[in-house]
C-alpha cells in the first residue's frame, strides 16, 4: 500500500480478499470481461483516498466497496522552454 486511506477498507482483486500480509483464496477472477490489475501500476480509489502499487499482475479487477479502483495517471512535467 502506497497510501492509506481514512480508517479500514476492504479491497479484492478477482474477488478475492486483499490482506496486507498475503492474498486470501478466491476465484481469481469476476467472470466477466474487466481490466486486468497491471504489474507496477499504481490504483487509486478517490473515495477513500486509498493508493496501492500492483506487486503482482494477474487477470483479476481490483476493487473497493465503492467500485472498481482506477489506474494512477503520470503527473505531467513541466515544459522546459
Amino acid at each position: 500500500m502506497i497510501r492509506a486511506g481514512s480508517g479500514a477498507i476492504a479491497m479484492t482483486c478477482g474477488g478475492a480478499q486483499l490482506r496486507a500480509d498475503a492474498v486470501s483464496s478466491g476465484s481469481g477472477h469476476a467472470g466477466t470481461a474487466v481490466e486486468p490489475a497491471r504489474l507496477g501500476k499504481r490504483y487509486t480509489d478517490p473515495d477513500s483516498g486509498v493508493e496501492i502499487l500492483c506487486v503482482k499482475g494477474g487477470t483479476g479487477q481490483l476493487r473497493t466497496p465503492a467500485g472498481p479502483m482506477g489506474l494512477k495517471q503520470a503527473a505531467a512535467l513541466p515544459a522546459s522552454d
